[in-house]
């Protein structure tokens, strides 16, 4: 029942149907609240949605932290990214690139991402 879940709520987020997405993947989590493909899901609806509140980015950054614990390289890179991006969104950059300079099994993509932080840094002072 929980791989069904996950994989029709995969359908949702691919159909862009984020609510319906995310009633599967919040029901997964509360069979299997260690299920790392319903976070990354989660976090990838809550990250998809239009409005950016606190308590949003708060859950947000929640499910990226279970996700970047695994040992998935795929997803735990991903969780990092993802994390950069939040914070950079909220004009974190020194977090931002401190959350991929820990993360050493993804070296090349901090050096990427540590210098769009700086071109942005710089580009969109106000």
């Amino acid at each position: 029942m929980i791989e069904l879940k996950v994989a029709r709520g995969a359908i949702y987020f691919e159909l862009k149907q984020n609510k319906n997405a995310l009633i599967d993947f919040q029901d997964v989590l509360l069979l299997d609240p260690s299920n790392l493909r319903a976070h990354f899901y989660v976090a990838r609806c809550l990250s998809a949605g239009e409005q950016n509140t606190q308590s949003k980015a708060q859950d947000l950054m929640l499910h990226l932290e279970q996700i970047a614990k695994s040992e998935d390289e795929y997803l735990s890179g991903n969780a990092f990214y993802l994390m950069a991006k939040v914070l950079t969104a909220d004009k974190r950059f020194n977090e931002a690139q401190a959350i991929l300079a820990g993360d050493s099994l993804h070296d090349i993509a901090f050096e990427i991402i540590s210098f769009a932080l700086i071109f942005i840094g710089v580009f969109n002072m106000n």
